[in-house]
């Protein structure tokens, strides 16, 4: 789910259904581009859902 929390900051929780359960990742808006901010786990699993989630930011 993709949540503004501040004038062009987003939150993109993702739910894992393994370990921690839930990370929070940020989508910053900048001018010319945006910057993503994954603070989730460097994992294989946890890359994959960021790949598949991370397309709906791109949208």
């Amino acid at each position: 789910m993709l949540v503004q929390v501040a004038k062009g900051i987003h939150q993109l929780s993702i739910q894992f259904p393994f370990g921690m359960r839930q990370m929070n990742g940020y989508v910053i808006e900048g001018k010319d581009s945006m910057t993503l901010v994954d603070t989730g786990s460097y994992a294989e699993q946890s890359i994959d859902i960021w790949n598949v989630r991370s397309q709906s930011v791109q949208k």
